[in-house]
């Protein structure tokens, strides 16, 4: 299709006329024309403050005035924004004051969207899944709330303003670029290429990572569980699990990556199970890490500090591994490759070598 943006007679106003046109292998054509037209027809709101009475000859009369005509307020909601059908939105800004509901879950391109209304705004997608490819809020007042799922696939930016994700379940996807301080996560499912973070991730729900290329940044806090299902992401971004009670790290019922990770917690245990692949950094801060129930893969040139940790099965296939302490296995080690072991001392029950 081919399409051609109309001004129209205010600010983020427009008509959008786009034709489709569809040729069979033949050469016979035919073209239909599809307009979009963006508007506002809701007229400002007003809040005049009630009547004023002054005595005459009173010295703080200039000030009342002054006091009374600054608590007029006035707002103008220019609309709300649903997104149904679309596959690629390009251009600058597109600035929306009001709501934001999407159901369509697969466009792109390079156009963002930016909230900057002055009230509370709401993302949603009408109860079910929906796009929002590149986003961000800029709000002077007011807070953002994500409900449903939203998947991400674009850039995802927090200027100014507060967000609040924790009802909603986030689905980053493609190559995102995320810099989001302050802004609460619920669920979040890493289905992606590359996700790079600038500063921290704050995750108050679960993650699941089911696809992963590279994850890269600072640190990615997780209140939850973890699930893995990818098997050879990498990247300098670590995975926090910081919360209060007991935590999961599992990879439904197979294996899975979990590069480099952190355990931080001032109560409640991290339970791992599974098969669990770790090719980066993993330490133990603070916290109780059993890891009695998996069998722990190390990869890579992973780094290890974890002493008060619990192993279970723990199979070395690694280039270096630079332990910070001593390890105890509890169960079955088993070594396939291993290049240099820096450090302290693996403890085993059993020992393989292959």
């Amino acid at each position: 299709f081919a399409e051609a943006t109309t001004p129209g007679s205010c600010a983020n106003s427009f008509t959008l006329t786009r034709t489709w046109t569809v040729t069979d292998d033949c050469g016979n054509s035919n073209t239909y024309t599809q307009n979009i037209t963006v508007q506002d027809t809701t007229p400002p709101v007003i809040n005049c403050p009630a009547d004023l009475t002054l005595q005459c000859g009173d010295p703080s009369n200039d000030m009342q005035i002054s006091d009374w005509l600054a608590s007029a307020t006035g707002s103008d909601n220019c609309g709300d924004v649903t997104i149904t059908n679309l596959y690629r939105l390009n251009g600058g800004d597109i600035t929306v004051a009001g709501n934001i509901t999407t159901t369509d879950t697969s466009y792109s391109g390079s156009g963002t969207i930016v909230l900057d209304g002055d009230g509370d705004q709401v993302i949603s997608a009408n109860g079910g899944v929906g796009e929002l490819h590149n986003f961000e809020v800029n709000k002077t007042s007011g807070d953002v709330t994500l409900q449903d799922s939203i998947q991400m696939s674009g850039d995802v930016t927090v200027a100014a303003g507060q967000v609040d994700a924790t009802g909603a379940t986030v689905e980053f996807q493609g190559n995102n670029s995320i810099n989001a301080p302050g802004m609460q996560f619920g669920d979040v499912v890493f289905n992606a290429s590359t996700v790079d973070v600038t500063g921290d991730l704050d995750i108050d729900g679960d993650v699941t990572i089911t696809n992963l290329y590279r994850l890269n940044g600072g640190d990615i806090t997780v209140a939850g569980n973890v699930t893995t299902t990818d098997t050879s992401y990498s990247g300098s971004g670590t995975i926090v699990l910081d919360g209060d009670g007991d935590q999961v790290i599992s990879a439904n019922g197979g294996v899975g990556e979990l590069h480099n990770f952190e355990v931080n917690k001032t109560s409640g245990v991290v339970s791992v199970q599974d098969r669990i692949q770790v090719s980066g950094d993993l330490a133990v801060a603070a916290g109780e890490l059993d890891a009695r129930g998996a069998t722990i893969e190390f990869q890579g040139n992973p780094e290890v500090s974890a002493v008060d940790a619990r192993f279970g099965d723990v199979v070395v296939n690694a280039s270096t591994v630079t332990l910070n302490g001593d390890l105890v296995v509890e169960g079955h080690l088993e070594v396939t490759s291993l290049y240099r072991l820096n450090g302290g001392t693996i403890y085993a029950c059993l020992l393989y070598t292959s």
